[in-house]
């Protein structure tokens, strides 16, 4: 029984955060098919924002859903969690529905829904036998400048982790994405289709016309791939990428284990970026550093320096050419715990490496 209410608890209540919505739509279950059972009224759904609308289901993992709902108004989003997208999400104006289509995959390894929660402290009796959970949340737009756009509209969202929030896209900060959080060390997916319109507004932000191929994806605000795609059927672009949750952004520190945050946003390439595919090392072990130039030319000369330790001083160490897409990279063995600065004329990006 508590192992259950831990999985709802963290479904239902702490799942995402966004900001209330002015004029929120409404959305009811007409059916799910084949039949799921509903553990909504035991996880506190009462506890959702304005302008969102959430179910959770127990089901079967591997089994195809087809969740029909009425709706007063065209959603901004869809977010799956424990689930992929088999289809794109249906909304029909004339009928007043929303159809969402869902493939039930199950959670990433080494989620522990069973661990004790120091805000559950309450029981429920007669709790159905424990089916694999799995959420559907739908959330409209605020153009009142509380919420997400309405170019937003058309969104997805899928993860196969517990926890998540809306980084919305603003005039301030012209990128837009999700907060993942999860057991620090574990690898999740994670799934966005973004409309075009979406990009259309981060360019109106930007002040300059962003195509599909001037977008890149940050983890925890560090540009580390250009993993976005065109989708030409849905007209728009696709992330989808595994994301490891980062011990760096350490958010929780329960009884059974630290819970990490990792950040998702997309945006405009910077001038020159700078990565790692391991930025925690052993002493002894290799990493690679890598990065792009967002002319994406090639043949083009970018440095790397190394901060000399106890100043400000940055020393060069390597000098690099881009190749025919504009990236560069170069595998390296630091002796001790630095900050990498990657040079393209006059514009630079940092890295620090930990060599533990």
């Amino acid at each position: 029984m508590k192992k259950l209410l831990s999985i709802l608890f963290s479904l239902v209540v702490a799942i995402f955060a966004i900001p209330a919505v002015a004029n929120a739509g409404t959305a009811e279950l007409v059916n799910i098919n084949p039949t799921a059972t509903d553990l909504s009224q035991y996880g506190g759904t009462s506890d959702v924002p304005a302008g969102t609308h959430l179910d959770v289901f127990g089901g079967v993992i591997g089994t195809q859903y087809t969740a029909v709902y009425t709706v007063d108004a065209e959603p901004a989003m869809v977010v799956l969690v424990g689930a992929e997208e088999l289809q794109p999400w249906v909304y029909d104006a004339n009928a007043g529905t929303l159809t969402v289509y869902v493939d039930f995959t199950g959670f990433a390894e080494g989620i522990e829904f069973g661990a004790p929660s120091a805000n559950l402290d309450f029981d429920i009796p007669e709790i159905p036998t424990s089916p694999d959970p799995f959420s559907i949340a739908v959330v409209w737009p605020d153009d009142a400048g509380n919420g997400l756009p309405s170019e937003m509209i058309g969104t997805t969202m899928a993860t196969n982790t517990d926890t998540w929030n809306i980084i919305p896209p603003d005039e301030n900060d012209a990128n837009f994405g999700f907060e993942l959080s999860g057991p620090a060390g574990s690898t999740v997916n994670f799934y966005m289709f973004i409309p075009q319109a979406v990009i259309d507004l981060l360019s109106s932000y930007s002040d300059t016309t962003l195509n599909i191929e001037d977008l890149a994806v940050s983890l925890n605000d560090e540009q580390a791939t250009l993993a976005v795609t065109e989708n030409t059927e849905r007209g728009g672009a696709d992330v989808d990428i595994s994301v490891l949750m980062s011990e760096t952004k350490t958010v929780i520190s329960s009884l059974s284990a630290s819970t990490a945050a990792t950040s998702i946003t997309v945006a405009r390439k910077k001038p020159v970026s700078i990565a790692a595919t391991k930025g925690t090392i052993k002493k002894g072990k290799y990493t690679k550093i890598f990065g792009w130039i967002r002319s994406g030319k090639k043949d083009k000369r970018v440095t790397l320096w190394k901060k000399v330790k106890g100043t400000d001083t940055f020393v060069k160490f390597k000098s690099l050419r881009t190749n025919k897409k504009g990236k560069y990279s170069h595998r390296m063995k630091p002796g001790k715990t630095q900050v990498i600065k990657a040079k393209f004329k006059t514009k630079v990006a940092k890295k620090k490496i930990t060599v533990n």
